[in-house]
């Protein structure tokens, strides 16, 4: 299997004629051409040992078979058994993307199975490596590329390697062949007068697979620095707390690590829509100027006020917009001066985000209904220890609503999620529920908030299985056991003697 491989299945399942025969097929949701694809046939019901051919076949006629394996199902190995079958991208006409499909076949005296599945040129993996992510005109990049296949192997095909400047104009094109999985590619000399800014290398294959990587460096005018400077936010956003209060500590050493004994600094702001885009409006009004002193000076920037001369009254008005500072030191002995910027600083009306994790948006009858909320700050990292509430109401057949005891609770340190299990009444067609944090620290419209609903799922058979593990939504460990726990609901409990179960990754 893949890395990313078998992130999803498909499981066809059937029932043969006869007294409790069914089969189950597994396979993967997209097949990858070049890889190898494990598909899995069990069946339960039979006594006798028989024999099911699985088959790659072209699209739509069945004409071509791609890819066939035999086995055989028996008490041997409890009428369970798979095939690794590749399709080879030579197999396929007209080179890329021109064979969107295929069928999976299977096929037994017992039961047929035929499904069209779609395929995908993307098989591997290219990793770029430069020597260092800043240049000058008339240096030479030194670059390699990690060629590997989806088994983490070399992947031992022709790369393409584009160099293309900041105006995304392709500059030059090398081909090399791969012989280990590591290739090495002669150096590429930076012009000397090239186009300054952020440069990209895209690797892919030559053919056979649309596979891509893709890097960045920068090419910068050669000019020697006096001293370094560094920029130090209080936060990575402006919020509620310290939208009219944000301190920047501005420090700046020379490079035989003395610090700046006196300088005299100006600071200019703006703000920019989109952080990876050099695009900014400045706030001419907001610019500050102060003295630096032994290497550090600080600076207070009020947002309510800065924003006016821009026409933004409000934090509201600036959600998702992000702040961009220039600075500007002159050293006082010798007149020597430097600049600086930064603009990763956020705007944001809550300093949290909630994402629902492992929680299906679907109801299962008379089963408890499992909420986890995973909460995150600006720069999507984890936070612990955030209190959560959950409101829900029910919708009934009727189209009644009936409010449910609200819940709280906390995020853990590790996994930033917050747990909740809802007992649902019978008769509920639906759950409309808002989670919400509540940090006593923020006022009420600064808390994040999102609304979900659930409906119910529709079993012909009104049989229902329910999933949950007693970890709570932590990473697992190698070698750690994983406890799952399963809860059934069926009319015909008592006739169920098998529960079939695929770990997948």
């Amino acid at each position: 299997m893949g890395l990313w491989g078998i992130l999803c299945f498909l499981i066809f399942l059937g029932k043969c004629w006869g007294q409790e025969q069914t089969y189950v097929i597994s396979a993967p949701k997209v097949l990858r051409v070049g890889a190898s694809e494990n598909i899995v046939i069990q069946v339960y019901g039979y006594t006798e040992a028989f024999d099911a051919t699985i088959s790659i076949k072209s699209y739509p006629d069945k004409k071509i078979s791609y890819a066939s394996a035999s086995v055989t199902l028996s008490t041997e190995n409890k009428f369970q058994n798979s095939a690794i079958l590749t399709i080879q991208p030579k197999q396929l006409p007209g080179g890329q993307n021109q064979v969107p499909h295929v069928y999976l076949d299977v096929l037994s005296k017992h039961f047929s199975k035929s499904k069209k599945m779609p395929i995908t040129y993307d098989n591997g993996f290219l990793f770029i490596q430069t020597d260092k992510p800043v240049y000058t005109p008339e240096q030479s990049v030194k670059v390699r590329v990690y060629s590997l296949n989806d088994d983490l192997k070399p992947a031992k095909r022709e790369i393409v390697l584009t160099f293309i400047d900041p105006q995304g104009s392709g500059v030059d094109i090398v081909e090399e062949s791969d012989y280990t999985g590591i290739i090495s590619f002669p150096d590429f000399k930076i012009p000397s007068n090239p186009r300054y800014g952020m440069w990209k290398i895209q690797a892919k294959y030559k053919e056979d697979f649309s596979t891509t990587g893709t890097a960045y460096f920068e090419v910068k005018e050669y000019v020697l620095p006096q001293f370094s400077i560094s920029i130090e936010p209080e936060n990575s956003f402006i919020g509620y707390k310290n939208f009219n209060n944000f301190e920047i500590t501005i420090k700046a050493r020379y490079f035989y690590n003395k610090v700046v004994a006196e300088a005299e600094v100006f600071v200019s702001f703006g703000i920019k829509d989109d952080l990876h885009d050099d695009n900014k409006v400045m706030m001419e009004k907001a610019m500050r100027s102060t003295m630096l002193i032994n290497g550090v000076a600080k600076v207070t920037l009020n947002s309510e006020m800065a924003v006016k001369e821009l026409s933004y009254s409000s934090l509201e008005d600036l959600n998702d917009k992000y702040l961009y500072i220039g600075v500007t030191v002159i050293e006082s002995s010798g007149g020597f001066s430097e600049e600086a910027e930064f603009s990763a600083i956020k705007y944001v009306l809550s300093p949290y985000k909630l994402y629902l994790v492992a929680t299906p948006l679907f109801l299962r009858p008379g089963i408890p209904y499992s909420i986890k909320v995973q909460v995150k700050d600006s720069l999507d990292e984890l936070i612990g220890g955030v209190p959560v509430t959950l409101s829900a109401q029910t919708v009934s057949d009727n189209q009644e609503t009936a409010e449910l005891e609200s819940k709280k609770s906390v995020t853990g340190s590790s996994d930033g999620v917050a747990s909740f299990v809802v007992n649902l009444p019978s008769g509920v067609t639906a759950l409309e529920f808002t989670v919400r944090t509540d940090d006593p620290d923020l006022p009420e419209e600064n808390q994040a908030s999102k609304d979900y609903r659930a409906v119910t799922y529709s079993s012909l058979s009104q049989s229902y299985l329910y999933i949950d593990w007693t970890g709570n939504y932590k990473p697992m460990l190698v070698g750690e056991n994983l406890n799952i726990i399963v809860t059934p609901k069926s009319p015909y409990i008592d006739k169920i003697t098998h529960y079939n179960y695929l770990v997948s990754k």
